[in-house]
């Protein structure tokens, strides 16, 4: 059966066949800290998906499954994917901001100008939260 990068079904199901694989389960056990991360282009179901992709909503909860976020994280229920963590000691701290570029993005032209904007945008709520 050939994937479908556009279905969610399918979409869903390579994320879940992912997860399952042992050099992955693997990997996940060994670590200190959680997998974090933001989606590239081929998440969202389309190469250079942006704000017009159908289901984004759906795409971007499947998303946040694969990487565990809790159901009540307010990451859930931002306008994109993006956040921020902080890990190690008090003494030092190291602050992860992850970007998302995507989901508000217009369809891309180039230059696409919008980037700059949407990074903006991105830490400026980030550094403000």
């Amino acid at each position: 059966r050939r994937f479908d990068p556009r279905s969610l079904e399918a979409l869903e199901e390579a994320k879940n066949t992912f997860k399952q694989h042992d050099g992955y389960a693997n990997f996940v056990q060994a670590l200190d800290y959680p997998v974090i991360g933001t989606w590239d282009d081929h998440d969202m179901g389309v190469n250079d998906g942006g704000k017009n992709v159908k289901n984004k909503d759906r795409r971007k909860q499947i998303f946040l499954d694969f990487l565990e976020v809790d159901a009540l994280s307010p990451r859930r229920q931002r306008d994109g994917v993006y956040a921020s963590h902080v890990y190690g000691p008090a003494s030092h701290l190291v602050k992860v901001i992850a970007l998302d570029t995507r989901y508000n993005r217009d369809d891309p032209i180039i230059p696409n100008v919008s980037f700059l904007s949407t990074l903006i945008n991105c830490l400026s709520r980030l550094f403000s939260a």
